[in-house]
């Protein structure tokens, strides 16, 4: 597996998780609400937006890049905002790359040159070619709106069956993880019925990057609506990337292992 392959297929890993939802207060599925406000679409996106603690899934993963097709399956292991574990496998079975991501980490061990890679979060950055941090790509992975984004000043509009909300320069709120003073164009399309986030599409304010994801196959899981195939486009300055994504095999439990030791014998990868 190659090291240019390693930002796609770790966005890929990160854009199948945290498909659980907690019990809060949901409208009743089915029905539809007209003449909302901007905070009202909020408020209902957030009374839809879903929890967890631990959880395992298997994910069967399809990246498209300069008019290549790899496959592969991943077993995918999370904690909530805390870690992102997960096994990476070629379709014969055998495992090739382990990925650790916490919100100041990332590690990587590739098990089939044995060699492995230790950075802090700020990596992320240069591996995805965008200015991303643990808490959004735990949003991207939902289907939430992000977190620690101001919501002041958003756009709303409608149209027969979806909500767009929009903002030209959302900034980025501080916070202990992270200093930056990141803003974005953004725009949320959501489903009129459930609230859920159908299509969110973002990019720096100058579009020096820019990311769209698609959420289909929504399926009742603890009973909410929960997509279960993901598409992702991504194009930064020098690569244009389509993830799709099938989630399968979900299971929630307390007692996962997010083992990651490097073996004595394994060299750091090269830059």
């Amino acid at each position: 597996m190659k090291r240019e392959n390693l930002p796609v297929i770790f966005f890929a890993f990160l854009s199948t998780v945290l498909l659980f939802a907690c019990k809060t207060h949901p409208i009743k599925q089915g029905t539809q609400a007209s003449g909302l406000s901007v905070d009202s679409v909020l408020w209902y996106m957030a009374d839809k937006a879903f929890v967890f603690n631990n959880m395992q899934f298997k994910t069967r993963i399809e990246i498209i890049s300069e008019g290549k097709t790899q496959s592969f399956t991943a077993t995918v292991r999370m904690k909530n905002d805390s870690i992102i574990w997960a096994s990476v496998s070629p379709m014969l079975g055998i495992e090739a790359l382990r990925f650790c991501m916490t919100q100041d980490s990332v590690k990587i061990i590739n098990k089939l040159n044995n060699t492995y890679f230790l950075s802090d979060i700020n990596y992320l950055k240069t591996l995805l070619g965008a200015d991303m941090d643990f808490n959004m790509l735990q949003a991207v992975i939902t289907g939430n709106d992000f977190p620690h984004f101001e919501a002041d000043s958003l756009a709303l509009t409608t149209s027969s069956n979806t909500y767009c909300l929009s903002h030209k320069h959302r900034a980025k709120l501080r916070n202990k993880y992270n200093n930056s003073r990141l803003a974005l164009i953004q725009k949320l399309y959501i489903d009129c019925k459930s609230f859920k986030i159908i299509k969110n599409y973002f990019s720096d304010t100058e579009e020096k990057y820019k990311f769209e994801w698609l959420y289909s196959d929504f399926k009742s899981l603890n009973s909410r609506m929960l997509a279960h195939h993901i598409e992702g486009s991504m194009e930064t300055s020098n690569k244009k990337w389509v993830v799709k994504i099938n989630i399968e095999k979900i299971v929630l439990q307390n007692d996962l292992n997010f083992s990651f030791v490097v073996p004595a014998n394994y060299t750091p990868m090269s830059q």
